[in-house]
């Protein structure tokens, strides 16, 4: 399934390791539409994934030595 957002609509959420242990897996879930990526990021030490500007998301990042964590990203935040 393919969602498409108007230019006008669209923003980003960037990650970037380049100062630690990379990034391995990244997940990130819209509060209503839920997940809208996930996977390895296409480089090892940062991401960006193209999302609604509007919408309210929770990013979970595990890094090159397996350690979690979580992160929440939305307008104002």
């Amino acid at each position: 399934e393919l969602t498409v957002v108007a230019n006008e609509d669209a923003g980003w959420i960037r990650g970037d390791g380049r100062e630690s242990t990379g990034i391995e897996r990244v997940r990130v879930t819209e509060d209503y539409a839920g997940v809208v990526f996930e996977g390895r990021p296409v480089q090892t030490d940062r991401f960006a994934v193209a999302v609604h500007r509007e919408g309210q998301y929770t990013v979970e990042v595990v890094d090159g030595e397996g350690r979690p964590g979580a992160y929440r990203v939305g307008p104002g935040r």
